[in-house]
């Protein structure tokens, strides 16, 4: 346990070898800066005012630090950083200034429940992104919804990595994602079949997540729309699966670059929706990037608007009528290839 209850632990110019892999409690008016040639497990940091500084040529685990005084501030060198060793009480670290994990040359995870919370932002390494564990838990810590709300709070790019070979039962809708996340499943059901409302969203990703990658999970039980995109660019969407609903995917606004490809739409009202949608690709070509609507009540394909440079391409229809394959003749620019 070090504390100082004048001046800081450590200093910039000459920092604190602890030589040890646990720093149970560091706390101190000013500022805490500690080097460290062990990988390491932060129970408890605090700096009442000022920054805390950790570099370490190994991993770092945090439970808890905090910078939210005046001045604070919160930089990391490591190779790996772990927010969240312990789930009680809810793994955080938070800041009043920037939370600088630039010099994190690994994985930067949240588990258990884990936060970090910086009112000047979060910097990463180029091309970095944070690593979100979700749990089973409908909610709470480290639940779907709540670390969605925690991504969209921090304004930064997102991995979030889904439990595998389960399902998750969701209470009620998830907030609609507006960072760009990678959000990829194996084995993984999502089911809204709990929520009464009929426009009930499995997944909704604005304008905001652009450039996200959905994959490999299955959306069932939602009474409005499985997976929907506004406005959201650069965005790939492949093999995932909606069950029921009053439709599969819909898509609107200004999506250049974005396509949905090699995914499956069962017995939904309407499978694909597209509305004003621009520059997107549904389907393709080459192997595997066919959708395939299964059984769709109303109609397989909608469009209306204008759909410049956006194109419906090879859909596979089983059990579908002829008649009730394509609705578009409501739409503008968009190109049909069966």
């Amino acid at each position: 346990s070090l504390t100082a209850t004048a001046g800081s632990i450590g200093s910039l110019a000459d920092s604190l070898d602890l030589s040890v892999n646990t720093i149970t409690k560091a706390a101190a008016k000013r500022g805490v800066y500690l080097t460290n040639n062990k990988a390491t497990l932060v129970s408890s940091a605090t700096a009442t005012n000022g920054a805390i500084v950790l570099s370490t040529p190994f991993a770092v685990t945090v439970n808890q630090m905090q910078a939210n005084g005046t001045g604070g501030s919160v930089t990391i060198a490591a190779t790996n950083l772990v927010v969240g060793p312990v789930a009680m009480p809810t793994p955080l670290l938070k800041t009043s200034g920037v939370a600088n994990l630039t010099s994190v040359t690994g994985v930067v995870s949240l588990e258990n429940g884990g936060l970090i919370v910086a009112a000047g932002g979060i910097t990463l390494k180029p091309i970095g992104a944070i690593n979100w564990v979700v749990n089973t838990n409908p909610t709470g810590p480290g639940s779907p919804g709540e670390v969605i709300t925690a991504v969209n709070a921090t304004g930064t790019k997102a991995t979030i990595s889904l439990p595998s070979n389960t399902t998750l039962i969701l209470p009620s809708v998830l907030p609609a994602v507006t960072v760009p996340i990678n959000f990829r499943g194996t084995n993984l059901i999502i089911n809204g079949s709990s929520i009464a409302s009929t426009t009930a969203i499995g997944l909704q990703l604005l304008a905001g997540a652009s450039g996200s990658v959905i994959s490999g999970v299955t959306f069932t039980g939602f009474r409005g729309t499985g997976v929907s995109l506004i406005g959201t660019q650069n965005t790939a969407i492949s093999n995932i699966v909606v069950n029921g609903g009053s439709t599969g995917i819909a898509v609107s606004g200004t999506l250049t670059g974005s396509s949905v490809r090699g995914s499956t739409f069962n017995n939904n009202s309407t499978g694909i929706s597209l509305v004003s949608a621009v520059g997107i690709t549904v389907g393709g070509t080459l192997a595997g990037q066919a959708n395939t609507i299964n059984g769709a009540i109303t109609v397989g394909v909608f469009a209306s608007g204008f759909c410049n440079n956006s194109s419906v391409v090879k859909t596979v229809f089983v059990n579908v009528p002829t008649a009730k394959k394509y609705n578009v003749t409501g739409s503008r620019y968009l190109r049909v290839i069966q």
